[in-house]
């Protein structure tokens, strides 16, 4: 956004990739701040913060999406922690930034992982075996979604999706 100012919405989706421990930014030689502790979650709220913060200043506005089920039950449950520390750094805070639940047409009624959703009648795979990524199904599903819900540009959408699957 700093090289363009053109940009003026984000389409967000991170923590999929973020259930681990990482180093100290004021000391990177200290021991790592350990996942799902205070210490971690300050570091991480703060990093969405500047996000937020690059996003307002360039005035663009960002669709935050939470990170969808995972069918681990071990990366799940990670899931459902960093989906809390996203939600809680960037509800009510921002008013640029419009926080939305990927469960909501990712997940069965029950709020569950599952690999397909029914789409006009019919079953479509939208994520890939490994029950992390989505399917190219499954990201036209979710353009469809974002485009008919908030009117995201289809562009913006393809290239978003084109760079979160495995078939």
């Amino acid at each position: 956004m700093a090289q363009d100012d053109s940009i003026k919405l984000l389409v967000v989706l991170l923590g999929a990739n973020d259930p681990w421990d990482f180093p100290r930014p004021d000391n990177p030689a200290a021991p790592y701040l350990k996942f799902e502790t205070p210490e971690w979650e300050a570091e991480y709220a703060a990093r969405v913060a500047r996000i937020a913060a690059a996003a307002d200043k360039a005035g663009a506005k960002i669709i935050w999406l939470g990170v969808p089920n995972m069918k681990r039950e071990k990366l799940d449950k990670q899931m459902v922690y960093v989906n809390g520390v996203l939600a809680r750094a960037l509800k009510d805070k921002y008013p640029h930034v419009l926080w939305l639940e990927t469960a909501d047409w990712l997940s069965d009624n029950t709020g569950q992982y599952q690999d397909s959703i029914t789409v006009e009648g019919e079953a479509v795979r939208v994520r890939s075996k490994d029950g992390i990524h989505f399917t190219t199904q499954g990201t036209a599903v979710g353009c469809r979604f974002y485009r008919a819900s908030f009117g995201v540009p289809a562009i913006i959408c393809r290239s978003f999706f084109r760079h979160n699957r495995a078939d």
